[in-house]
């Protein structure tokens, strides 16, 4: 059985956000690395065809296992359930990482040393298999009246997905624990080419340096 990754990153899909033109159509192609890569900004129906066209072409069959490396996002979630139903899910480990080091800093302050080893003590019991633990960390945590939101909402974010967190498991199984370069590729494929200082795009005109982007 083979395994295919998939990684679908927020960023690619908004990464037209601060243009003022966003395309709507999508573009599909292989990059200068031949791996499967898809630009899109638009809503999430143009996501999924576009996406189902990149695994068809790319040969995935009924019979390999499918990996998907998210950040947890609830439309990713629903195109997910729509086209990969079955599939491994992996939550993208830096964002999980992220909501603890946000609750650390709430708790001891920013950049303060109790918050840096607390958060790492987490971070390494989270790689580790220990995603119940560290929600439990959390829910001990002594917090002030301002920093209980950004708690509460760590907890609410992690709990969710706790069986997207098997980091030791995914690990031992060859598998990556972070859509990093995916997210990688839409600030080179569409960031850096699109969205530099002065610049202002029409819809057609940025859809054609898209095109050209993912060619390259």
């Amino acid at each position: 059985m083979r395994t295919v990754r998939v990684a679908v990153p927020v960023a690619l899909a908004n990464a037209f956000n601060a243009t003022r033109g966003a395309p709507c159509a999508q573009r599909l192609a292989r990059c200068a690395t031949a791996a499967p890569t898809i630009a899109v900004a638009s809503a999430t129906p143009v996501v999924c065809r576009a996406l189902w066209a990149l695994v068809v072409g790319a040969g995935v069959r009924q019979t390999d296992r499918l990996v998907v490396i998210a950040d947890g996002a609830e439309w990713i979630d629903q195109t997910v359930d729509l086209l990969f139903y079955g599939a491994t899910r992996i939550l993208d480990f830096y964002h999980a990482a992220h909501r603890l080091y946000a609750v650390a800093a709430e708790r001891w302050g920013e950049g303060a040393k109790a918050a840096q080893v607390w958060a790492m003590q987490q971070v390494e019991k989270l790689k580790g298999g220990g995603s119940r633990a560290v929600i439990a960390a959390l829910k001990r945590l002594t917090i002030s009246i301002e920093g209980w939101k950004v708690r509460q909402e760590a907890v609410a974010y992690l709990s969710r997905r706790v069986g997207q967190m098997g980091y030791q498991e995914y690990q031992e199984a060859g598998l990556p624990i972070g859509s990093g370069a995916i997210e990688s590729s839409g600030k080179q494929i569409v960031t850096a080419r699109c969205k530099q200082a002065g610049m202002r795009w029409s819809e057609a005109g940025s859809e054609a340096i898209l095109a050209l982007a993912v060619l390259w």
